[in-house]
């Protein structure tokens, strides 16, 4: 009887699987914690500034270790158990999958190894229970974290956390009334910086506040350390903007914390994140949202349309209303757009 029991349980490969997993999450939450560049390829930053690295403002790192620590508790569990729990391991892994290769674009290989762990965890656990349970786990999973991810703009916003939200609303939003505008921006484009001008009269004019995205095209992190140091300082944003167009580099911007720096990375890859998500793939863009109604538009000529002349009330019925991602209308670029392989005018 005894040994019908431990036939039950996991076996060794799952253990050890297990133990493995803890490693590999643990060693990249304390690398995490410390600041420390565990995987040095560009998909493992993306994926770690971007806002898919958190769940519910809870870092992922600490979502993957407790995940196998519970799977340790239950390795002295009926093997059932280890297969119902990996299935939804299994299914949050085909997710991440999907986020790297789609959304993101880019692997993250610390990523591919845990959800490889949890694939092998997954068919060592495999016993004889009803296949539908099994599929239904993985299928629940998988629909829960898409749910979360894209439940509505609110809950998109919620993945950036308190810090991220706490940096952008106090540094990047400038002043204004009730109506407000989002400008995903790039300081290393021209059609950026032709546009700026035009946004701010446009913002003072009619009293919107303008929330600066700020979008990384090209390897541009000194100058936005820079611009952050600039708007902790008290600075005007509009000023702030100004100064920054005419540095060119030089030493380590000051009064810029390596927590803050890091907490700017992630807001910067969450912006270029969902640019991508309405269906744009360059700078700069322009979103306005007036009475639960939002328009966008792509490039500078398109951006001059916008905001000049000033748009009278009303004035959503005189363009195409934005109807969320994927709206082809609003994809197109009207001239002097900035992306990672070209740039014009």
């Amino acid at each position: 009887m005894d040994r019908g029991r431990r036939r039950e349980r996991p076996g060794r490969l799952a253990f050890s699987v297990v133990l493995l997993g803890l490693v590999v999450t643990g060693v990249d939450l304390v690398s995490s914690l410390r600041g420390w560049e565990l995987c040095p390829y560009e998909g493992c930053r993306l994926a770690l500034n971007s806002p898919y690295a958190y769940l519910l403002g809870v870092p992922l790192q600490v979502v993957g270790f407790a995940f196998f620590l519970v799977a340790l508790l239950l390795t002295v569990a009926p093997k059932r158990w280890m297969l119902y729990w990996s299935s939804l391991g299994l299914g949050s892994a085909l997710y991440f999958l999907y986020v790297q290769r789609w959304v993101l674009g880019k692997v993250c290989i610390v990523c591919v190894i845990v959800e490889a762990l949890i694939f092998i965890l997954f068919l060592s656990s495999l016993t004889r229970v009803s296949l539908w349970s099994v599929f239904s786990l993985v299928v629940l999973a998988l629909l829960g974290l898409h749910t979360v991810y894209t439940w509505v703009p609110g809950q998109k916003e919620a993945c950036l956390g308190s810090r991220e939200m706490d940096m952008l609303q106090r540094f990047y939003t400038t002043k204004g009334g009730e109506k407000e505008a989002a400008f995903f921006f790039s300081l290393d484009c021209p059609a950026c910086s032709k546009a700026l001008p035009l946004i701010k009269e446009w913002a003072l004019k009619g009293k919107v506040r303008v929330v600066l995205r700020e979008v990384m095209i090209h390897d541009e992190e000194g100058k936005a350390l820079y611009l952050l140091s600039l708007l902790k300082g008290g600075m005007d944003p509009w000023e702030a903007l100004e100064r920054v167009k005419g540095w060119r580099g030089g030493p380590q911007p000051s009064g810029v914390t390596k927590e803050e720096r890091r907490i700017l990375l992630r807001l910067l890859g969450f912006n270029g994140v969902l640019l991508q998500s309405m269906g744009f793939s360059g700078v700069p863009v322009l979103l306005v949202v007036d009475g639960g109604k939002g328009e966008a538009r792509q490039g500078l000529e398109g951006i001059k349309k916008l905001v000049s002349p000033l748009p009278s009330p009303g004035w959503e019925g005189r363009y195409q209303s934005y109807q969320g991602p994927g709206a082809e209308e609003l994809g197109a670029p009207l001239g002097g757009v900035c992306t990672p392989g070209k740039c014009t005018d």
